[in-house]
């Protein structure tokens, strides 16, 4: 038996959960010890990963291209993945142009190279040079890795461009939401994340970051993290469990402060909450609004889809984070100017942590616009979108809701949200 041959062999029982101690230990060693070995692990972590998203993509996205893994089976990653994967980054071989890899994504996520070439369809596996990585929709996400273990979460409308410098990884988060697990990174080198309103240094820990215009939130929940506002170059130092707010406006205050202990009621407050949408004032009678906006995913150049989007931060600036917990349910007040199917979402994170994942609930609404419409959600009726996710948002927190319909503008408009006890 040759070596790729031993090699499939061991991955094949490996998939199927048949792998013992020994056996693992020789697949670990192979994966060290060979270029081609961590190579053919990738491609088959891509395949498994996209067979796993067949099932789970929300329905609205269309129905994904099932691949063919020959007569490998596809089962449920176990612990010893997540120690495998990390030899693959560990002695992954530095190649020309390439700094980071995709290790998951979901619904609109476009990556444009810094040569020009756009790419709508990545996928777990790809390897990505410099450029700039796009989350399209309320919905998307997207995950990538670093050779040394740092990893990065992308979620909803948000983009980022990657780079490196000498072995400095340089990050520019134009806006949006960010999840950061940073290992340790070279002495002299920190890792450089800039907004347009601040500039953090990082040497390895884990902190989240949201940013638009004009403020940046930057929420550290491991290790230490140095933030630079950039109206007056004023700089903090921001510790474990401790937030700060980075406003272009240099009166603002700019201090660390411990971040504050979850709530597990929350009643949304536009337009201050609001984070994509446009705000429609009070007008003859009617209570003001968010009006959805449009956004084309073009899914492929066949055949886009327009998406009307609202979204709404239920934690804006030094707010405490919002805990979802058995028995809460939410409640939802809107208008549509005819019936129409809407997609109700949650993106959510670990309790102090990291990216968790997205969930949904969809419902056919029938209303008229004057009268306006109210649902209300248990919150255990929203579905995780990939199986990667945890099985239910009980004990997460709440980064962002939004509120879709597809295709044709139904004035989609939301009044007001609020989480129950």
């Amino acid at each position: 038996m040759n070596s790729d041959e031993r090699f499939r062999e061991l991955i094949n029982a490996w998939c199927s959960g048949d792998l013992d101690e020994s056996s693992l230990s020789e697949l670990e060693e192979n994966l060290r010890q060979s270029p081609d070995t961590r190579r053919l692990f990738l491609e088959y972590r891509a395949t498994e990963s996209a067979l796993r998203a067949t099932s789970v993509v929300p329905e609205f996205i269309g129905q994904p291209i099932r691949r063919p893994w020959q007569s490998y089976a596809v089962a449920s990653l176990t612990a010893a993945f997540a120690a495998l994967l990390a030899c693959v980054f560990i002695f992954w071989p530095a190649r020309p142009g390439v700094i980071a890899t995709v290790t998951g994504k979901a619904g609109a996520v476009l990556w444009t190279g810094d040569g020009g070439e756009v790419i709508h369809d990545l996928d777990a596996g790809d390897a990505i040079g410099g450029g700039t990585l796009e989350t399209l929709a309320a919905d998307a996400w997207a995950e990538f890795a670093f050779p040394d273990g740092t990893t990065m979460a992308v979620s909803g409308n948000s983009a980022i461009t990657i780079s490196e410098q000498q072995g400095q990884k340089i990050m520019r988060l134009r806006e949006g939401s960010l999840s950061v697990d940073a290992a340790e990174q070279p002495a002299g080198l920190p890792m450089l994340l800039m907004t347009p309103s601040a500039e953090a240094r990082v040497l390895g820990t884990q902190f989240n970051v949201s940013a638009d215009d004009f403020t940046t939130r930057v929420t550290v929940n491991e290790g230490l993290v140095e933030v630079e506002r950039l109206a007056d170059g004023s700089v903090q130092d921001v510790p474990e469990n401790h937030l700060v707010i980075a406003a272009l406006e240099g009166e603002t205050e700019f201090k660390a402060v411990p971040r504050r202990g979850f709530v597990e009621t929350w009643k949304s407050d536009l337009p201050r909450d609001r984070r994509y949408g446009e705000w429609r004032s009070p007008i003859d009678g009617l209570p003001g609004a968010q009006q959805a906006r449009p956004m084309l995913w073009q899914k492929n150049q066949e055949k886009p889809l327009l998406l009307h989007v609202a979204s709404i931060d239920p934690s804006p600036k030094d707010s405490p984070p919002v805990r979802l917990t058995s028995g809460t349910r939410l409640q939802i007040r809107g208008r549509l100017n005819r019936g129409h199917r809407v997609f109700f979402g949650l993106t959510t994170l670990h309790a102090e942590g990291g990216f968790a994942g997205k969930y949904l609930f969809t419902t056919p609404i029938e209303t008229d616009h004057d009268a306006g419409f109210e649902v209300e959600v248990p919150i255990e009726k929203f579905k995780r979108e990939k199986e990667s996710f945890p099985s239910s948002p009980l004990g997460l927190e709440l980064a962002d809701f939004w509120a879709l319909t597809i295709e044709k503008n139904v004035g989609l408009e939301i009044i007001e949200v609020e989480l129950l006890k």
